[in-house]
């Protein structure tokens, strides 16, 4: 039984047979997009996050990544101070296995910041398989899928220059696009229209509107765009308009796919109670970890709906943990957003590429990345 009296020890103290913390470090990471991505509500030149080691006395090391940008609501200068001054202090020199009184005792010194503390969650998680000698997914129940078909993501810009970057992507391999959307329903029809002109009828393509139509603008868009066999619509309204969104599921020709409405095993439970939605959309970065976010998965699953998960370009260490749950959910059987990460340089991690469409899920302990952590 796990004695919470432990969490008052001296931090230097050793537990017999347990895997101490010895380090915690977290190193802000910058990485410049190669060619800026534009939505209805965001202009991303860089990704900017932060980067998690995790050293073990015994010399194992954990990674784990922040994604972090003023929208999400946490930035590196939000995120660093919590992991410096007061995760980490309290982290050191305790028993990584003891896996959820871990996350526990986070959830009790930090409230919210989950970007944050999804970080600590995801370098534990590489200890523990590095510990294990088995990757993440068999800690999460086991793989029962080999391989993640990868979405790529098509910018906000003219209807001829997104369908050409379209057109290049489907030529690289990719079968699946994430269409941005929401300046208005005249341009986003043309925009999606010159997008499946130029790929074709059977690469899959959804739409993204981040929250910019009212519900009756959205059904008006979803009605057009059925033309062109768009397969979901995501996030057609703001996040909070939850009338707005059962509204849509109930009339829409097209399935609605809730990003920013579920940012909780909460919010999954009311989406499901009240038909707010066809798809969930989720991540261990929004959901606050690798356990939540698998949990939002197997709750989909239950309910016999599909389920996502999704990154923007930033360290691969994003996309190794979102495979991580992919590979261990059966409801995750759609496209899924990862492997973004062709569009950032400088990131000091190795170990996913995108081949024929689809990134392998890997077999290596732990996450199944390699990390050059800066000096």
């Amino acid at each position: 039984m796990f004695d919470r009296r432990r969490f008052d020890l001296p931090a230097l103290f050793c537990y017999p047979n347990g895997v101490n913390i010895s380090h915690v470090h977290a190193a802000p990471l910058r990485l410049p997009y190669r060619d800026p991505m534009k939505t209805a509500t965001n202009y991303f030149a860089e990704a900017t996050g932060l980067l998690i080691e995790i050293r073990t006395d015994e010399g194992l090391k954990g990674y784990g990544y922040a994604e972090l940008f003023p929208r999400a609501g946490e930035t590196i200068e939000t995120a660093q101070p919590i992991v410096r001054d007061i995760l980490a202090p309290g982290l050191v020199g305790r028993d990584a296995n003891d896996f959820h009184p871990l996350l526990d005792w986070m959830e009790k010194q930090v409230t919210g910041n989950r970007r944050a503390k999804a970080s600590i969650e995801m370098a534990l998680h590489d200890l523990r398989g590095k510990k294990t000698r088995l990757p993440v997914y068999e800690l999460l129940g086991g793989k029962v899928r080999e391989s993640v078909t990868v979405m790529r993501m098509v910018g906000l810009r003219k209807p001829e220059e997104m369908a050409k970057e379209a057109g290049e992507l489907v030529q690289q391999g990719i079968r699946a696009l994430k269409i941005k959307i929401g300046t208005g329903w005249k341009e986003d029809i043309e925009r999606v229209k010159a997008v499946r002109e130029r790929v074709g009828e059977k690469v899959f393509i959804k739409v993204d509107a981040n929250q910019c139509y009212s519900a009756d603008e959205a059904l008006r868009v979803a009605r057009l765009l059925e033309e062109f066999n768009v397969k979901t619509f995501e996030q057609p309204v703001q996040a909070d308009d939850w009338d707005g969104m059962i509204y849509l599921t109930k009339n829409s020709p097209i399935p609605i796919e809730a990003d920013q409405t579920v940012r909780s095993i909460a919010d999954v439970i009311r989406v499901i109670r009240t038909g707010a939605a066809h798809v969930i959309n989720t991540s261990p970065q929004k959901a606050g970890g690798i356990l939540q976010a698998k949990r939002i998965a197997d709750l989909c699953e239950a309910a016999g709906m599909p389920c996502i998960l999704s990154s923007i370009a930033g360290c691969i260490l994003n996309d190794a943990a979102s495979i991580q749950v992919i590979a261990a959910s059966r409801s995750t059987h759609l496209p899924c957003e990862v492997g973004e990460s062709h569009r950032v340089t400088g990131d000091p991690t190795r170990g996913l590429e995108v081949v024929n469409g689809e990134i392998s899920v890997p077999t290596s302990p732990g996450l199944g990345v390699e990390v050059q952590f800066p000096p």
